[in-house]
């Protein structure tokens, strides 16, 4: 448990289950060859099955049998080991899982998507595998779900080894430092990058380790002549090809285009409240509810 607690960035999964009061971790045994699933597939693949309420009899046992759940609080462990131990294990998962789903719901509406470490796609810093800061989520607990059961029972210095949650995320001014020719800023982690965005998210990393603004697509139109880079073809000072994951090659991507894929990429430090106003920007009784 205190690997996964000790971690500096959580899935969004692995997170709101521990609000919820559960470390979420796996037997380890020898698995089968086909069985290629790891921990945090599997929870994901139980939560979706939750979600959508798919009796446990009819899901797969592999999505969930291999999974240990201990209670932040008490320590106890949760599992399948036993016929019985199944049936009242299930019935527990099936009510935090709808807790975890509230929780979800809760984070969407007011956590800044800056703050989301690597998104899972493009479009989604809201899946629940995309990567979030820890004490980011922690102040968002405390801030507003603090009667969340592990708030409870420890404060948070006691459970979590972080010295002090809400000032370590606040303090981290690591990225600002040194930018003096132009206005600090970060390239957005994709986990599942697709089309041209490997070779776009390449050469932004170069322009931010060097702390210089981002190109615009000009600029990377100009570095792909220069520089063969691998998947890019045909490069003018318009528009470019690339080769597509079957093999086949694309049409021509024209500088509108990548400048959205640029702009898409880039995430400005600094911008915006930590939080979304939930006085000012939502209705009366629109709040969701955990």
């Amino acid at each position: 448990m205190h690997d996964l607690l000790s971690q500096r960035y959580w899935s969004l999964l692995d997170a709101l289950w521990v609000l919820a009061g559960w470390a979420v971790h796996e037997q380890t045994q020898e698995r089968e060859v086909f069985y290629s699933l790891d921990r945090i597939e599997r929870l994901f693949a139980l939560q979706n099955a939750l979600e959508e309420e798919i009796p446990f009899d009819q899901s797969c046992p592999q999505h969930y049998e291999d999974l240990v759940f201990v209670s932040i609080i008490t320590g106890e462990e949760m599992g399948f080991a036993s016929t019985k131990e199944k049936a009242t294990a299930l019935v527990q998962i099936t009510e935090t899982g709808r807790q975890v789903s509230g929780l979800k719901k809760a984070f969407e509406f007011v956590a800044n998507t800056n703050f989301c470490d690597a998104w899972y796609s493009l479009g989604k810093p809201f899946h629940w595998l995309s990567r979030w800061d820890r004490s980011y989520v922690l102040s968002w607990a405390e801030e507003f779900h603090h009667d969340l059961p592990v708030f409870k029972s420890l404060k948070p210095t006691q459970r979590f080894p972080v010295s002090t949650i809400i000032k370590e995320f606040e303090n981290r001014n690591d990225e600002n430092d040194g930018w003096q020719n132009a206005k600090a800023w970060r390239v957005k982690k994709v986990i599942h990058e697709i089309d041209f965005g490997p070779q776009i998210q390449e050469l932004l990393s170069e322009y931010a380790r060097a702390q210089l603004a981002p190109p615009t697509a000009s600029d990377v139109l100009d570095r792909w002549r220069e520089v063969d880079t691998f998947g890019i073809y045909d490069v003018s000072d318009s528009a470019f090809r690339y080769r597509r994951r079957d093999g086949r090659m694309s049409g021509f991507v024209y500088i509108p285009e990548l400048q959205l894929a640029i702009k898409n990429r880039v995430i400005w430090l600094g911008d915006g409240p930590r939080f979304t106003s939930v006085i000012t920007d939502a209705p009366m009784g629109s709040l969701p509810r955990v």
